[in-house]
């Protein structure tokens, strides 16, 4: 009988040197360290897609640069340019782009509401004198400029005001300028229907 509750306390004792141990493994932390894993996957993925986009856009800026050494007094090129640079986050190149296109065209709506568009993001998306007096020159001469009417939406939204925001990105689709991407303006009029 003695013999008996020895081989069960033995057991038992087997038992929980076994279970102790395997419990805390399975209580360990694993779960966060996969999700941790997930994250930086992902974010890695996502770096990898910037850097691609960004080696895209530099292919892009070298085209239209190869483009402006057979035509630099085409004002559209250097426009293109300095749209390029925007998305580069090269603002100061952009403002001297843009600036060339002026000197060969003058003030046009669509290069002052671009400008306007660099330089509010040059200053840290804050609405300084020189960005608000060129979104107005822009939008005097053209009430549908594209890139004024989509930073007066977008500082809406910056401040909060969905409504006002609505409204800019609602003039954009009712302007019918072909030049406006039409599926994205309206993605955006219905997360701000969401918001």
């Amino acid at each position: 009988s003695s013999g008996k509750n020895g081989y069960k306390i033995y057991t038992i004792i087997f038992a929980l040197l076994i279970a102790i141990p395997t419990a805390y493994y399975f209580s360990l932390d694993r779960f966060n360290r996969i999700q941790q894993g997930e994250q930086a996957m992902i974010s890695q993925h996502n770096e990898n897609v910037a850097l691609s986009d960004e080696h895209k856009n530099e292919n892009l800026i070298e085209k239209i640069q190869n483009k402006l050494r057979t035509d630099p007094n085409d004002a559209e090129i250097w426009t293109q340019l300095g749209e390029a640079y925007v998305q580069n986050n090269d603002f100061d190149l952009a403002l001297i782009a843009y600036s060339n296109a002026e000197k060969l065209v003058g003030s046009k709506p669509n290069i002052l509401g671009l400008a306007a568009t660099a330089l509010y993001y040059q200053a840290g998306q804050q609405v300084t004198p020189k960005v608000e007096m060129l979104l107005n020159q822009a939008l005097a001469q053209d009430k549908n400029e594209i890139s004024g009417l989509s930073l007066l939406a977008t500082i809406a939204l910056e401040q909060r005001d969905y409504i006002k925001a609505g409204e800019y990105l609602q003039q954009l689709l009712d302007s019918g300028n072909a030049a406006v991407d039409r599926r994205s303006v309206i993605q955006r009029i219905k997360m701000l229907e969401f918001l």
